[in-house]
């Protein structure tokens, strides 16, 4: 799940949305036009909370998506989400997961109770799209995994910095071998507390920095460099002994990366995301700073091995937009489901947890 800190607004420039049409037993995807929309895609959205209510809004504003229920706990919170998108609210998981006319199902409810909802829907026959943390243990994590693959249906996670602007283009640069051969990496998730005591944080179902925050960067590295050999990492306890502040080393075979997640910066502190690769040829870097209003402050630049410092410049897209409509695009065939990937998304959790372990005992922890 994401938390008030994690949202990361950008200019939103879409150049044609791409919207999907079902023939029976068959998903077409192609261009829209007012007369091409004939029958929707239709997604149940499961939790009527900050993320609920998001991704109900991304997929209501897709032409050929339409949300045909909008499930929680609370009646009224599900009817505050379905009415906004012109849906049905409900508190049965199981009506929807039993209606054959649904072919997908949204998780956006605490990461901790993903597995006893994703299972049943993968096995009811429905692909399911969730917010990150995709679990909190490794074993939720594989269940869904497999679930996925024995139902033949798709498992995506929202693994949201695949689909920042910048992020993509430091991505391809490094495919291209425009950095060379890699040498280092640095990514932070840098945050002021998102809790208070009159509104505390259940880590056990959210999952602590360490899982929460940190997750976005070892989604991130997993997607730029595969997992890594092993992981030490080190950090600072707030009052309740969970880890606030966490700077992890992942090794991999010829270079090294630095992982910094925080949620106790001074309250002064802006919201803060920051990556650098560093290779032979040149080096990428960019930094996001919520300095007031929606929009960050965006910084991107590129070091070359000779030459000087340069701006770059990159498109803006919503993320969160991006990454709903990249699941739109693989129910239909249309993408490959690589960017949110749940075997993926798994992979960068056991870097998470084993970071954890590297804390608590205080030594290099290997991946498994």
């Amino acid at each position: 799940m994401y938390h008030p800190c994690t949202i990361l607004k950008y200019i939103v420039f879409h150049f044609g949305r791409r919207t999907v049409s079902f023939a029976p037993g068959a998903h077409i995807c192609g261009s829209w036009s007012p007369s091409a929309v004939r029958v929707t895609m239709r997604v149940a959205i499961v939790g009527a909370g900050w993320a609920g209510g998001r991704h109900a809004d991304m997929f209501a504003s897709m032409k050929g998506v339409e949300i045909a229920a909008v499930v929680a706990r609370s009646t009224t919170r599900a009817k505050t989400v379905a009415a906004k998108v012109h849906s049905e609210a409900t508190t049965d998981l199981g009506s929807v997961l039993r209606d054959d006319s649904i072919d997908a199902v949204d998780v956006c409810v605490p990461s901790g109770v993903h597995r006893e909802i994703a299972v049943p829907a993968l096995e009811a026959g429905k692909h399911v799209f969730m917010e990150t943390p995709m679990a909190l243990t490794a074993e939720d994590a594989d269940a869904m995994v497999v679930a996925g693959r024995d139902n033949r249906r798709i498992l995506g996670v929202a693994q949201l910095m695949k689909f920042v602007g910048p992020y993509v283009m430091i991505r391809k640069a490094f495919r291209d071998g425009d950095l060379g051969e890699p040498r280092m990496a640095h990514a932070a998730r840098l945050s002021v507390a998102y809790w208070s005591e009159r509104k505390p944080r259940d880590f056990s179902v959210y999952g602590d920095p360490m899982i929460e925050l940190m997750i976005f960067e070892y989604e991130y590295l997993q997607w730029l460099f595969g997992s890594p050999r092993a992981v030490e990492a080190r950090g600072v306890r707030g009052p309740t002994g969970a880890v606030l502040h966490a700077l992890a080393t992942l090794e991999y075979e010829d270079h090294l990366a630095f992982v910094e997640g925080s949620a106790m910066m001074p309250r002064s502190w802006p919201f803060t995301t920051y990556l650098r690769i560093q290779g032979t040829a040149s080096s990428l870097e960019t930094r996001d700073r919520f300095l007031g209003g929606e929009n960050p402050t965006t910084e991107f630049l590129r070091y070359r091995a000779e030459g000087t410092m340069e701006p770059v410049e990159f498109q803006g897209q919503d993320p969160y937009f991006a990454e709903c409509e990249h699941f739109v695009h693989c129910v239909s065939g249309k993408e490959d489901v690589e960017p949110i990937d749940g075997e993926s998304a798994a992979k960068a959790l056991a870097v998470a947890l084993a970071a954890r372990e590297s804390v608590d005992r205080r030594k290099p922890v290997r991946i498994p």
